[in-house]
């Protein structure tokens, strides 16, 4: 899929394997999300000339890396798109994890408290904010591409993202996916509409680095 995403965009991808619970519990994924923009950074590369993305979690990951940079009133880069996010991993209160409940194969109500039951680990104490950006003042952030399927239990966490960063004043592109779960992009081999998502995420990213260094 990053390759994919790589010729559509024609950018260089960087994928980095970052640390997992439950040998490794939060905040060692957020800890490494950042290294790995830092490295950019070091490797020459100006935030202007970086776009975020990921899918599902690693969407998740993506925006709270934005969040965080913000707060530290570091250069943000051009933009960041984000695929079936997980906007919420500790309240999981989305209406779509009930409504779609028996359409969607790909995730779960119940799986997703074990997935942050696990991130957690032997935590101490209320949840750390930054695991609720759909909480969080989102303010000041680069645009941001929000792909989900209409299928999927994560529909209502991608819908509700994209209306609070709206009211923020974050430019927003939200695409809703008809008769699709999540992350149907694997499927663009085979699926047409999966292509087609893929190309959106390129014109995405070619027009964001554009507008960043005109």
């Amino acid at each position: 899929m990053t390759a994919r995403i790589s010729y559509s965009s024609g950018l260089r991808v960087l994928t980095f394997e970052y640390r997992k619970a439950p040998e490794d519990p939060y905040p060692a994924a957020n800890e490494d999300a950042l290294t790995a923009y830092y490295w950019l950074k070091e490797a020459g590369y100006s935030a202007g000339q970086i776009i975020f993305g990921g899918d599902s979690v690693g969407a998740t990951l993506a925006l709270m890396t934005l969040i965080t940079l913000r707060d530290r009133e570091e250069a943000l880069p051009a933009g960041a798109f984000l695929i079936s996010p997980h906007a919420d991993l500790v309240h999981l209160d989305g209406d779509s994890y009930v409504t779609n409940r028996e359409n969607d194969p790909t995730g779960s109500l119940e799986g997703n408290r074990r997935l942050i039951a696990a991130y957690l680990g032997s935590w101490q104490g209320e949840p750390p904010e930054i695991l609720s950006p759909l909480k969080m003042n989102l303010a000041a952030l680069p645009p941001l591409l929000i792909q989900v399927g209409s299928l999927e239990v994560l529909l209502s966490d991608a819908v509700r993202l994209s209306e609070w960063a709206k009211q923020a004043g974050v430019d927003v592109t939200m695409e809703i996916w008809d008769n699709m779960w999540s992350v149907f992009h694997f499927l663009a081999y085979m699926l047409p509409e999966a292509e087609q998502a893929i190309r959106n995420i390129g014109a995405f990213n070619k027009a964001k680095i554009l507008d960043c260094n005109r």
